[in-house]
């Protein structure tokens, strides 16, 4: 059995790939800046007829981009419809893979090819693709507005199993992508009967661990074993105006078969089924390294209710009475969330590893990307936006190369920046920018990186 485990940065969420080992599943681990199980990392541009040359300027292609394919996702300036389109950065061209349903898209590298859900009523349709031209398209009944933040993919050969993180819709859901009407919905017990006064459950990523990466006392009320498979949802603690209300917290549920759960307690402290509390509101997603998760939480907007910063944990200490620890308060400084946000890893091979997330975000002198370090809370500037750019735009880390990717616009077109890093998470060289949408184009919204096929 394999999980296939697919997370991207999209809006308001944070999402990078990663493919964690789940007792008795089968699994490989997915590299910053990599791709999923689905498309082995690559992606086919040959067969695509009406490419045309990328626009490119400042900079040069960071060394070990020039195998690789940057697929996207670009709205029009209403938001009203989506182009899917991908950059050979080797070749320097620019291909139209599909157009969207809807300018609210989600591009995802799931099983069979790239998956792009896109939210049209009355239901969540999505599309597979693994190269220009090639695609088949479903549609399941899971709500339009369900707003997926994250995929998980349960294949044990025989059968295939999706489980997506719904952060509008308020659930998780677990359904057979070929028969999509049999589902199975996870809401926290703690929120359905309301013991926390909250009603609103924002799912907003997905880790499945095995139990012996958890606290003991997990293993003990849940009655399950050390190779058991756990789904750990993040909840933002974010209300139905998505203002922060304090119910932040991870829940557990233990995977017994095929769409089969059971909700574990991850607070000994308290009667009932609990999820483990967390300190920060609003947090973008689980940046795993190892036994130890960092969690950056960053607000909309100024809400008193609503606490900033970043946190740690180890894993082993989830469902247990201890506390994350607290890295750094960013109470008092105007940093606010503008969108994505990534995990990036920088290891230049002789000194200690850097972790960063890079958010994209608003602050007092404007938008920004912000490159935040998860081990003391420092922040600086990588990219500023300027001119009439607005909305919000795609980021992508390319672990590989230690390559940040940007998406920008010029108003009516996208634009792509290729910061190459180096230690401190800071730009070695100038940029490369690119034009990849044609004109309409205006705002990308969402990338991957691929191996060129």
């Amino acid at each position: 059995m394999m999980i296939v485990h697919s997370k991207l940065p999209v809006i308001v969420r944070c999402f990078i790939s990663l493919i964690m080992a789940a007792g008795l599943v089968s699994c490989t681990k997915n590299p910053a800046g990599g791709a999923g199980g689905g498309t082995d990392g690559t992606f086919l541009v040959d067969d695509a007829t009406s490419c045309e040359p990328v626009q490119l300027s400042g900079g040069n292609i960071p060394k070990g981009l020039e195998k690789k394919v940057l697929a996207g996702v670009l709205t029009d300036s209403s938001y009203s419809s989506s182009a899917f389109l991908a950059v050979d950065l080797g070749a320097g061209k620019v291909c139209p893979v599909a157009r969207g349903e809807s300018g609210d898209a989600w591009l995802v590298d799931g099983p069979g090819g790239l998956v792009a859900f896109s939210r049209r009523a009355p239901e969540l349709n999505y599309t597979v693709f693994t190269s220009y031209g090639r695609t088949s398209q479903q549609a399941t009944p899971l709500a339009a507005n369900g707003d997926p933040h994250d995929l998980v993919v349960f294949d044990d050969g025989s059968s295939s199993r999706w489980l997506l993180a719904m952060n509008t819709a308020g659930k998780l859901v677990d359904f057979d992508p070929s028969r999509p009407a049999e589902r199975t919905s996870l809401v926290p017990r703690e929120l359905e009967r309301g013991a926390s006064g909250v009603a609103v459950f924002r799912p907003a990523d997905i880790l499945v661990v095995r139990g012996d990466e958890l606290a003991p006392e997990v293993l003990e009320s849940s009655g399950g074993n050390p190779s058991d498979e756990f789904v750990l949802a993040l909840h933002q603690g974010l209300d139905q105006y998505y203002r922060g209300n304090g119910s932040q917290a991870i829940y557990a549920w233990r995977r017994t078969g095929a769409g089969t759960y059971v909700e574990a307690d991850l607070n000994p402290a308290r009667s009932g089924i609990n999820g483990w509390p967390l300190r920060l509101s609003n947090p973008s997603g689980f940046f795993r390294s190892g036994d130890s998760v960092a969690l950056a939480g960053l607000c909309f907007s100024v809400d008193t209710a609503c606490n900033r910063g970043v946190e740690r944990f180890k894993l082993s200490d989830v469902g247990s009475s201890k506390e994350t620890t607290l890295v750094t308060d960013f109470g008092g400084q105007a940093i606010y969330s503008n969108g994505s946000v990534v995990h990036g890893v920088i290891d230049n091979g002789k000194d200690a590893v850097k972790e960063f997330a890079f958010a994209a975000t608003q602050q007092a002198a404007g938008k920004k990307i912000t490159a935040i370090d998860l081990e003391n809370g420092k922040i600086h500037t990588v990219h500023s936006f300027t001119g009439s750019s607005t909305g919000y735009y795609g980021l992508w880390f390319d672990q590989q190369s230690g390559t940040l990717v940007v998406g920008d616009s010029d108003g009516s077109r996208g634009m792509v920046w290729l910061y190459p890093l180096g230690d401190g998470g800071k730009p070695t060289t100038s940029p490369a920018r690119m034009v990849i949408g044609s004109k309409g184009q205006a705002f990308p919204m969402q990338f991957l990186l691929l191996n060129r096929k």
